[in-house]
């Protein structure tokens, strides 16, 4: 990757982090059109867990995706998890760079009290287009499993 200025990585550090936690937000939200937006140019791919080898291309498709295997409580609309990503790494490019990260999903519901349900990594190529930062691919890889009957459908 080539290299680039201290002050514009901390300026692109910033939109990528942006980015990460508002994929967090939609997701746990279950706003299925506003993730999909995230990947306007973009891919996602999930390894391990129930869905483990599903992928899609493009805003729709990721939509769909997500809409198809997320599952929201009747009482809220809402997922009822909260997703926490820590130990982000990122390698700066021009346009474009590569981030890692560690993700653990907390959940909820009027059904379910507060646990852990699952944990893993984000490997993501992402793309600038000089005034914000998108998905070029996402990598979900989730290592650990624990309940996700009340998160996934065919869990």
């Amino acid at each position: 990757m080539t290299r680039i200025g201290p002050r514009r990585q901390m300026a692109d550090r910033a939109g990528i982090e942006n980015l990460l936690s508002r994929y967090t937000e939609l997701l746990d939200g279950g706003d299925f059109e506003g993730l999909g937006a995230l990947f306007s140019d973009g891919a996602v791919r999930i390894t391990g867990g129930p869905h483990s080898g599903r992928h899609a291309r493009g805003p729709i498709a990721a939509a769909d995706l997500y809409r198809d295997i997320v599952l929201l409580d009747p009482q809220t609309g809402e997922t009822g998890t909260r997703h926490l990503i820590g130990n982000l790494h990122i390698e700066h490019g021009k346009p474009d760079a590569e981030a890692r990260s560690c993700f653990v999903v907390f959940q909820q519901t009027s059904e379910l009290p507060l646990q852990p349900i699952a944990s893993g990594r984000y490997i993501d190529r992402l793309r600038s287009s000089g005034r914000r930062w998108t998905f070029g691919e996402r990598h979900i890889v989730c290592d650990q499993v624990g309940d996700l009957s009340a998160h996934m459908r065919g869990a």
